[in-house]
Protein backbone atom coordinates (compact mmCIF):
# COMPACT_ATOMS: atom_id res chain seq x y z
CA UNK A 1 0.00 0.00 0.00
CA UNK A 2 0.99 3.23 -0.98
CA UNK A 3 -0.39 6.77 1.13
CA UNK A 4 0.91 10.17 0.06
CA UNK A 5 0.20 12.34 3.21
CA UNK A 6 0.30 16.26 3.01
CA UNK A 7 -1.27 19.86 3.68
CA UNK A 8 -4.31 20.70 1.10
CA UNK A 9 -2.27 21.97 -2.09
CA UNK A 10 0.50 20.21 -2.11
CA UNK A 11 -0.02 18.19 -5.09
CA UNK A 12 -1.40 14.72 -4.02
CA UNK A 13 -4.28 14.94 -6.36
CA UNK A 14 -1.99 15.56 -9.00
CA UNK A 15 0.26 12.87 -7.82
CA UNK A 16 -2.99 10.53 -8.09
CA UNK A 17 -3.96 11.58 -11.56
CA UNK A 18 0.04 10.82 -12.92
CA UNK A 19 -0.24 7.61 -11.54
CA UNK A 20 -3.55 6.58 -12.79
CA UNK A 21 -2.28 7.66 -16.36
CA UNK A 22 0.44 5.77 -15.59
CA UNK A 23 -1.09 2.34 -14.27
CA UNK A 24 -4.12 2.41 -15.75
CA UNK A 25 -5.65 2.18 -12.33
CA UNK A 26 -9.45 3.86 -11.86
CA UNK A 27 -9.85 6.61 -9.32
CA UNK A 28 -12.19 6.62 -7.11
CA UNK A 29 -13.74 9.70 -4.61
CA UNK A 30 -15.81 10.56 -2.30
CA UNK A 31 -18.76 12.17 -3.93
CA UNK A 32 -19.51 13.74 -7.37
CA UNK A 33 -17.92 17.28 -6.66
CA UNK A 34 -14.60 15.71 -5.95
CA UNK A 35 -14.96 13.47 -9.21
CA UNK A 36 -15.73 15.77 -11.47
CA UNK A 37 -12.54 18.06 -9.53
CA UNK A 38 -9.89 15.45 -10.86
CA UNK A 39 -11.67 15.04 -13.93
CA UNK A 40 -10.98 18.85 -14.56
CA UNK A 41 -8.03 18.85 -12.94
CA UNK A 42 -6.67 15.67 -15.07
CA UNK A 43 -7.61 17.64 -18.32
CA UNK A 44 -6.08 20.88 -16.95
CA UNK A 45 -2.57 18.34 -16.61
CA UNK A 46 -3.23 16.51 -20.30
CA UNK A 47 -3.13 13.32 -18.59
CA UNK A 48 -4.99 10.83 -19.95
CA UNK A 49 -7.10 9.01 -17.12
CA UNK A 50 -9.76 5.97 -16.41
CA UNK A 51 -12.97 7.36 -15.48
CA UNK A 52 -13.58 8.26 -12.50
CA UNK A 53 -15.84 6.67 -9.72
CA UNK A 54 -17.45 7.83 -6.40
CA UNK A 55 -17.77 5.84 -3.71
CA UNK A 56 -21.62 5.20 -4.13
CA UNK A 57 -20.95 4.22 -7.70
CA UNK A 58 -18.52 1.17 -6.71
CA UNK A 59 -21.40 0.24 -3.62
CA UNK A 60 -23.89 0.04 -7.20
CA UNK A 61 -21.30 -2.27 -8.66
CA UNK A 62 -19.82 0.06 -11.07
CA UNK A 63 -16.72 -1.17 -11.15
CA UNK A 64 -18.04 -4.82 -11.37
CA UNK A 65 -16.94 -6.41 -14.69
CA UNK A 66 -14.06 -3.78 -15.58
CA UNK A 67 -10.28 -5.19 -15.59
CA UNK A 68 -7.93 -3.67 -13.21
CA UNK A 69 -4.97 -4.29 -11.42
CA UNK A 70 -5.77 -1.57 -8.68
CA UNK A 71 -7.68 1.00 -7.90
CA UNK A 72 -6.62 4.82 -6.28
CA UNK A 73 -8.43 6.26 -3.65
CA UNK A 74 -8.42 10.18 -3.64
CA UNK A 75 -9.35 11.26 0.21
CA UNK A 76 -8.99 7.96 1.15
CA UNK A 77 -9.90 8.06 4.79
CA UNK A 78 -12.85 9.20 3.78
CA UNK A 79 -13.58 6.89 1.23
CA UNK A 80 -11.89 3.49 3.66
CA UNK A 81 -14.31 4.96 6.43
CA UNK A 82 -17.60 5.35 4.66
CA UNK A 83 -16.51 1.50 3.16
CA UNK A 84 -16.01 -0.29 5.91
CA UNK A 85 -19.05 1.28 7.53
CA UNK A 86 -20.90 0.24 4.55
CA UNK A 87 -19.63 -3.28 4.46
CA UNK A 88 -18.95 -3.92 7.90
CA UNK A 89 -22.28 -2.20 8.97
CA UNK A 90 -20.33 -0.67 11.97
CA UNK A 91 -19.41 3.23 12.41
CA UNK A 92 -15.38 3.62 11.58
CA UNK A 93 -13.67 6.51 11.69
CA UNK A 94 -9.64 6.22 10.30
CA UNK A 95 -7.39 7.91 13.42
CA UNK A 96 -4.18 8.30 12.04
CA UNK A 97 -1.42 7.15 9.26
CA UNK A 98 1.55 6.33 10.54
CA UNK A 99 5.21 6.60 8.84
CA UNK A 100 4.93 3.00 8.52
CA UNK A 101 1.95 3.71 6.10
CA UNK A 102 -0.39 1.93 8.53
CA UNK A 103 -4.27 2.76 8.38
CA UNK A 104 -5.22 3.11 12.33
CA UNK A 105 -8.75 2.34 12.68
CA UNK A 106 -10.91 3.03 15.89
CA UNK A 107 -14.63 2.93 15.88
CA UNK A 108 -16.30 6.12 16.61
CA UNK A 109 -16.63 7.13 20.18
CA UNK A 110 -13.51 4.87 21.19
Amino acid sequence: MMILTGERGTGKTSELIKFSEETGYPIVARDPSNAKYIKDRAKAMGAKIPDVYTETQVKDGKLTGIDYRGILLDDADSVIERALAYYLSASVKVASVDRNNVVLLRSKGA
